[in-house]
């Protein structure tokens, strides 16, 4: 398993330390932008240069610029030419690129080591062969404790102009109990985390009010729109982080192995239903998958398609089962039961069936 900790290199190492990695991440960012131009002009005259060609020629005019680090940046560069283009023509959009991209400056090899004598910091870490020192929390100490190698990992620059390594570490995967016990979730607009044994996680109508509140930030200070809305961004990534974790801990506490979650596509997430709440569902439920997996829970990704239409309890499928957002009665048997929490049992038995899509026409699907 993977986990990627973001660590901060410029509050504990001198500005001597630091002018180094400032200088090969100007030019990575130099060479990014130098050789994007280079390729918009060959795509437009269809004429490709000879890579041999083009890398002496950014070797020659980066000769302090690890060589390393410079065909990282040429395959990054292409990959992310290659992913606008396709966004483009997916979107029937005329391709057109940013005049300035900042890249990350890639590392290929990290060396961490536990620092003995010093007290501010508890390790040094080595990056192109000079030592940094940094400082962990203990949720990072965890990861490093447990970690068995380095994979790929980058620095970047965040908005005050600090150096953050994005660390990636890989640990042993948690073990899995060999026991059955499944749970489910729906994602909701009331609640938007409805367990299939009732439990719900955070309040529509709380998020509702704070997206108006950011509104209408926005509407009044038109010259920071850009900083209310990634303020908004963050607020809303930990929010989901919070609700997630609670999900997940409710998870441990109750002793499930396994749990079913709806695996959302661009085109459920266009719906009418997301449209009119626009939240973060996909984040959601990523975030889910990546704690439960962490702690040695099994996922399994059911297609929610017919989920809030079927009955849970008898299994008939229509449209007028679901009578209002929140309410679900069944026009065959009577039963009768919070929207939410019936899509969710219905998750649940798709789960306990191993990811089963609910089909049409219904078939008998009683959940015990």
């Amino acid at each position: 398993m993977i986990k990627t900790i973001h660590i901060n290199l410029s509050k504990h190492s001198t500005i001597k330390k630091l002018s180094k990695l400032h200088e090969s991440i100007n030019y990575v960012d130099a060479v990014a932008h130098k050789y994007l131009e280079q390729r918009k002009t060959e795509l437009e005259a269809k004429q490709y240069a000879d890579p041999n060609t083009t890398y002496r020629k950014f070797r020659e005019e980066f000769p302090n610029l690890n060589s390393a680090v410079l065909q990282s940046t040429f395959r990054d560069v292409d990959a992310m030419i290659k992913s606008h283009i396709a966004i483009c023509k997916k979107k029937h959009r005329l391709v057109k690129f940013a005049e300035k991209i900042n890249m990350p400056l890639n590392l290929r090899s990290v060396t961490l080591s536990k620092s003995k004598k010093a007290s501010r910091f508890e390790y040094w870490i080595s990056i192109c062969k000079v030592k940094y020192p940094i400082k962990t929390n203990e949720y990072t100490k965890k990861i490093l404790d447990k970690t068995t190698k380095y994979a790929g990992s980058k620095i970047v620059k965040n908005e005050r102009d600090d150096l953050i390594l994005h660390l990636a570490c890989e640990i042993p995967d948690p073990p899995k109990s060999t026991e059955k016990k499944y749970l489910a979730i729906d994602i909701g607009i009331a609640a938007p985390v409805v367990c299939s044994d009732n439990k719900r996680f955070g309040s529509g109508r709380y998020i509702k009010h704070r997206k108006l509140e950011f509104g209408k930030q926005r509407a009044k200070h038109q010259s920071r729109k850009q900083q209310i809305s990634k303020k908004q961004s963050n607020w809303t990534k930990d929010l989901n982080h919070k609700i997630s974790k609670q999900c997940v801990d409710h998870a441990v506490s109750q002793g499930i192995t396994v749990l079913g979650i709806e695996k959302l596509r661009g085109q459920e997430l266009s719906g009418r239903k997301f449209r009119k709440f626009n939240w973060a569902f996909k984040q959601q439920l990523n975030f889910i998958k990546y704690k439960a997996e962490a702690v040695g829970i099994s996922v399994v990704e059911v297609n929610p398609k017919y989920t809030s239409q079927t009955c849970a309890h008898c299994g008939s499928q229509s449209k007028d089962n679901r009578q209002t957002q929140s309410r679900f009665v069944c026009i065959a048997c009577g039963h009768r039961a919070n929207a939410d929490l019936n899509a969710a049992r219905n998750i649940l038995q798709c789960s306990l069936e191993n990811g089963l899509t609910m089909t049409e026409p219904a078939v008998s699907r009683a959940i015990a």
